[in-house]
């Protein structure tokens, strides 16, 4: 198990995944499992930190094969106690932020998927969901 300040880590944070509008996703580990770690980029607006705890809310009551499974939820400041972060990583994570722990699951990122299967209608990328969710 990890060590972080001389106690056991919950998590090894080793890879930037990417970011979007309101948070930063990282692959972690617990023991052999991995899972995405998914963290509000900034707990400064209390607006955008209730709309990061409603999805973690929304999110984890939905159940469907194409959508990754939520496993938990870990509020402010809790990540200092639970995270060892690999040295190297050069992104910064955001250790005093709320972030919940979801289901990795190995493949292409979607933003490279849209890309292959879209076509450019007006100026946009638009994908053929057919093509895009067919598996």
């Amino acid at each position: 198990m990890p060590k972080t300040s001389g106690k056991t880590a919950l998590f090894h944070i080793s890879k930037f995944l990417g970011k979007g509008g309101i948070g930063k996703v990282f692959l972690a580990s617990r023991g052999e499992q991995k899972l995405a770690l998914k963290f509000l980029q900034s707990t400064l607006d209390s607006k955008l930190l209730s709309f990061f705890r409603e999805e973690v809310r929304l999110l984890s009551q939905l159940s469907h094969p194409n959508l990754v499974k939520i496993d938990d939820f870990y509020d402010l400041g809790s990540g200092a106690k639970l995270l060892d972060v690999d040295p190297t990583l050069s992104e910064k994570v955001p250790i005093q932020s709320p972030f919940f722990s979801m289901e990795y699951i190995e493949g292409q990122r979607l933003d490279t998927l849209i890309a292959q299967v879209a076509v450019v209608r007006g100026g946009y990328f638009l994908p053929h969901p057919v093509d895009l969710f067919a598996d």
